[in-house]
Parts: C-alpha cells; sequence; structure tokens
C-alpha cells in the first residue's frame, strides 16, 4: 500500500519482500510515495524471488519515458487494477511506445500490436509499409 511506498525517500524505492529501501536502478526514476518508473530507453523488471528491481536497456522508440503524464495516468490505473495481487512485480512501471503491446505483457516492448508489424524500429500497419 501507499504507507508502505512512503517509507523510502526519493531516488530509492521499497522492496517488499526484504523489507527494506533499495538504491532506484539505472534507468528508472524513484520518487518518495510513487513506485519506480522507467525513464527513455529502459525497461524495468522486478525479480519475483527477491524483490529487486533490474533495468534493461532497450530502443528509445520501443521503450518511452514512463515519467510523463500520460504514462504516469496509464500507470496508475495499471498498477490499480493489479493492486490486489501482493507481487512485488506490478509494482513498478515501464511504457511501451506506439503501436506496441502493453508493457505487462511485452518484454522489452519487443512486440508490436495486433496487426502492426516491426519496421525500421516502429510498430506500423500493413497499410504503412
Amino acid at each position: 500500500g501507499a504507507d508502505t511506498c512512503d517509507r523510502c525517500k526519493d531516488n530509492l524505492y521499497y522492496n517488499p519482500i526484504g523489507g527494506q529501501c533499495l538504491q532506484c536502478p539505472r534507468g528508472a526514476s524513484c520518487l518518495s510515495g510513487q513506485p519506480p518508473r522507467s525513464t527513455a530507453g529502459y525497461y524495468l523488471v522486478v525479480d519475483a524471488a527477491t524483490g529487486v528491481i533490474e533495468s534493461y536497456r532497450c530502443p528509445e522508440s520501443r521503450c518511452l519515458s514512463s515519467t510523463t503524464v500520460a504514462a504516469a495516468e496509464m500507470c496508475g490505473a495499471e498498477l490499480d487494477s493489479s493492486s490486489s495481487s501482493s507481487s512485488p512485480t506490478s509494482s513498478v512501471c515501464s511504457f511501451c511506445g506506439e503501436n506496441r503491446r502493453p508493457p505487462h505483457e511485452n518484454l522489452l516492448c519487443a512486440q508490436c500490436k495486433d496487426g502492426f508489424y516491426e519496421w525500421g524500429g516502429e510498430g506500423v500497419s500493413c497499410e504503412e509499409s
């Protein structure tokens, strides 16, 4: 809940498995009281066994910053819908580029939405390619 997020200061995140604040990984923004959010060109993954957040580089056209208002709103809805789960994997926010599948089902934002295909690093429809 929110009380666990408030335990950590900026640039730290709360690890519910270890019960402690850890250093925010490179490629993430960790603000007090908020779940860690990816920055442009990074995708965040939580190790389900340890609760430790790792960040991975990916093309900026695929992995957008989730610190923008639009991304924060999307992430907030996504986090709210998964709040019944006690899994720490639902406690981070990554944001995929246009025409890409949602990040919770799309590791490194690598897959385009149905009807779109990879072309020059972008997800384009059949008609555009």
